[in-house]
């Protein structure tokens, strides 16, 4: 953990990683542990996915383009996560992962249909100190672009808080510390500071936690809002 005053929203960084809800289960592994992963869909051509774990069982069906899912629990041991078109054997990406005990786990899943691809972020459960809420921000947009991110306070007497800067593909930010408030979130084009997807508005109150997924669609691009921790 580093210490980093970014904005008087800002007053904290630290390096860790994010999120959980809740999950459902599955046999435990061969110590009885587990650990918890939730998926997303940030495919560009908008598909809908189904996720098959280790070729036999089903853990996800028809989800939609920026949708996700609740946490679910595995057996702390290595699975492999593969990404289809629903109802179809097409096969968009696979990835194979070790599942740690009690770690928490968010697999996206990107690129396109014919070239797919998954980004594995580690999340970090734990509470911000208390008074405070954690964002991070993360580029899920498989090209050359390079993005900065920004958090926009929407209410208050705060400024705007740049998060990080040349973000590029699969980049991840680290996790900030800032207050409670209604805030948006940006990624603008690096080279030209064109703003490329902002989030809607979000209030953040005590103890939550948020990630931000920058993802591109074939109408351009979005930032799809993670809840990590309420």
């Amino acid at each position: 953990m580093k210490d980093w005053v970014v904005s008087i929203f800002f007053i904290l960084l630290y390096l860790s990683s994010a999120a959980i809800l809740s999950a459902c289960s599955e046999s435990d592994g061969p110590d009885g542990d587990t650990g918890i992963v939730r998926f997303m869909n940030a495919v560009a051509d908008e598909t809908l996915l189904d996720v098959i774990k280790d070729d036999s069982d089903t853990v996800v069906t028809g989800m939609g383009y920026l949708e996700s899912t609740d946490y679910m629990e595995f057996s702390a041991e290595s699975h492999d996560f593969t990404a289809s078109r629903t109802g179809t054997f097409e096969e968009i990406a696979t990835r194979d992962m070790s599942v740690g005990t009690d770690d928490d786990y968010t697999l996206i899943i990107c690129g396109t249909v014919l070239k797919g691809d998954t980004l594995l972020l580690r999340d970090d459960n734990s509470a911000p100190p208390e008074g405070r809420v954690s964002v991070r921000m993360v580029n899920a947009v498989n090209t050359k672009l390079k993005v900065d991110a920004y958090v926009v306070p929407v209410e208050g007497p705060y400024p705007v808080a740049p998060v990080d800067e040349e973000m590029g593909y699969k980049k991840v930010s680290d996790y900030f510390i800032g207050v409670p408030g209604v805030y948006a979130f940006e990624f603008r084009n690096s080279s030209t500071d064109e703003l490329v997807a902002r989030s809607e508005t979000v209030e953040m109150e005590n103890g939550d936690i948020r990630t931000m997924i920058l993802a591109g669609g074939i109408d351009g691009y979005a930032v799809d809002v993670l809840v990590d921790r309420d």
